[in-house]
């Protein structure tokens, strides 16, 4: 889908979103019957032969509700423009790759910053908001750990785990994003607006909700879905038996990725979740940093990575460049003349295109195995041969 046409189809979507009696379920219905939010809004109000009388009310509701809800959709660009975030939906290549392979995924994600979405390596941290200092240490340990592998650090912005497992990020240089119970305009806990400051300029912050949206207590829950949903892996550092992370954990599990549990002292309250989880065999238990790379093979991975990034001056010579897409052709001539790593607002202004058209080439390159980004928004070429 073109630049133009996936900015028709947020704010139709948008809209769609916005207007009263429609809740998402509800949306992908709508979208899945006329195959877009655009076609969706361009039909009459007459009746929508072989439409299932649920759709049917929500197309009716949909049409009768799409004037207002299109004037408020054009605030939200306004507000889009005013943060510098982005609206992404899934026909954008730099749409979570991860998070699209769940059913219920965002239809529409409101994004503030500069963190990759589609890294090779994700990890969500999560735990209690009344963290001890032994769980704070604890996350730091693992954050320092995973340094090494250039990971994605997810968490939900909140007291606590959340809280330390993105400061670590920031301080050991690896990109971080916080998935927000409200809109992006709203930062909960109000104390962690400097936190989420320095993220939108070194990471990222993603809501599903639009701007203006406060933070209603059914929010946190459901944000934790897409936490879960961006990870290859959930790590549960400190948990009450009713704590919020053991829904990430339980959604993680649901989405077929790895969790694993900090186990604790059993007559300690905030960490009985973890204990649970690795009873019920819901998680695997982690005893000390080192053991995320070994469950993740991912120590063997990036000692691979190093002796491929050592040989990259011999990849650039046996590679014919000849024989690749003019445009990425074009990129791997600007990354090979840059001495193999650019970053990407760079690398886009050496080429000569849009963010946009950058942003989807950088995808197709990283997913046919071409490049991939590494922390700060660094490209690197790796080649293939």
């Amino acid at each position: 889908m073109q630049a133009a046409a996936i900015e028709s189809e947020q704010k139709a979507i948008l809209a769609l979103l916005l207007c009263p009696g429609l809740s998402s379920k509800k949306i992908r219905g709508l979208l899945t019957h006329f195959g877009s939010a655009r076609e969706t809004l361009a039909q009459g109000l007459e009746m929508f032969p072989g439409m299932d009388q649920w759709n049917k009310k929500a197309a009716l509701t949909a049409l009768e509700g799409w004037r207002p809800a299109r004037d408020r959709a054009e605030k939200q660009f306004e507000m889009l423009e005013r943060f510098g975030a982005r609206i992404l939906i899934a026909e954008d290549p730099a749409y979570p790759a991860k998070l699209k392979q769940c059913p219920d995924a965002p239809i529409l994600l409101f994004s503030i910053g500069p963190a990759n979405l589609n890294p090779k390596r994700s990890v969500a941290i999560v735990g209690s908001r009344a963290a001890s200092k032994y769980g704070l240490k604890v996350t730091r340990q693992l954050v320092q750990e995973l340094s090494s592998t250039g990971a994605l650090i997810v968490s939900g912005l909140a007291h606590g785990i959340d809280g330390q497992a993105h400061r670590s990020a920031c301080d050991c240089g690896l990109e971080t994003v916080g998935v927000l119970g409200t809109g992006l305009d709203l930062i909960y806990p109000q104390s962690h607006r400097n936190l989420a400051a320095r993220m939108g300029r070194e990471g990222g912050l993603l809501s599903e909700y639009p701007f203006g949206t406060s933070g209603d207590p059914g929010h946190f829950p459901m944000r934790n879905r897409i936490v879960a949903g961006l990870c290859d892996l959930t790590i549960v550092v400190e948990a009450g038996d009713r704590s919020g992370a053991l829904i990430t954990a339980r959604m993680a599990n649901d989405y077929g990725r790895e969790v694993l549990a900090v186990p604790g002292s059993w007559d300690r309250p905030n960490t009985r979740g973890c204990n649970e989880l690795i009873r019920k065999n819901a998680a695997l238990i982690l005893t000390e940093p080192s053991e995320i790379l070994k469950v993740m093979s991912w120590g063997e991975e990036a000692a691979g990575e190093d002796k491929a990034l050592n040989g990259t001056q011999q990849i650039f010579h046996t590679i014919d460049l000849d024989s690749l897409e003019p445009e990425i052709r074009a990129l791997a001539q600007s990354l090979i003349q840059a001495g193999g790593a650019l970053d990407a607002d760079a690398l886009s202004e050496a080429m000569g295109i849009s963010a946009a058209a950058a942003s989807a080439l950088f995808f197709k390159a990283e997913m046919n195995g071409w490049t991939r980004t590494e922390p700060g928004k660094i490209i690197r070429w790796v080649g293939r041969s």
